[in-house]
């Protein structure tokens, strides 16, 4: 699957400067996945395939302890140095304790996230809610997100702009009627 692929629908993509997702990946000490900054310099944060929300740099920043957070604590009888195979790729295994630095790019509306890690900035691993443990899902960011798009799904892309993410004004809240026991 090609960027070019993607068919925008609801709103103007946003792109991001290039400047920026530079930035991020200095401040996060590694580079984005292929295809990551691509998509950001073209299209901008949003929704690949309707299901899978791709962040944007500073979003990737904000989420870096997303993983941290959610597999920071071991079940009973898991130890940090147990070997967890990597879905999809023969020989690739993990240490447990590796999980704690994915760094999130993309979240699933049915509650997996893709990820990449950074010591391995060139793979894309998609974790599931249920299971927690990585599969291999592409070497580009957008091949990780057409891996885990359900069948069927049309190529297209929902920039931030049209997901309706607008602040409602706050209403005054109306006093309460005197009159009312």
């Amino acid at each position: 699957m090609q960027l070019a692929d993607l068919q925008v629908v609801h709103g103007e993509p946003r792109p991001v400067p290039v400047s920026r997702v530079r930035a991020a990946e200095t401040e996060l000490g590694c580079p984005f996945p292929p295809g990551y900054a691509d998509l950001m310099t073209r299209l901008g944060s949003g929704r690949v395939f309707g299901e899978v929300y791709v962040l944007g740099p500073r979003e990737v920043i904000h989420q870096r302890g997303f993983a941290r957070r959610n597999f920071g604590g071991w079940p009973a009888g898991v130890e940090p140095d147990l070997q967890l195979a990597v879905t999809n790729a023969p020989g690739e295994a993990w240490a447990a304790r590796e999980l704690l630095d994915l760094i999130a790019i993309a979240f699933i509306t049915c509650g997996d996230a893709l990820y990449f890690h950074s010591t391995r900035p060139g793979r894309v691993y998609a974790v599931q809610a249920g299971d927690g443990s990585p599969h291999y899902a592409g070497d580009n960011a957008l091949e990780a997100c057409r891996y885990v798009r359900p069948p069927f799904t049309p190529y297209v892309f929902l920039p931030v702009s049209g997901l309706f993410l607008r602040r409602r004004r706050a209403e005054p809240h109306a006093a309460p009627d005197a009159g009312r026991g």
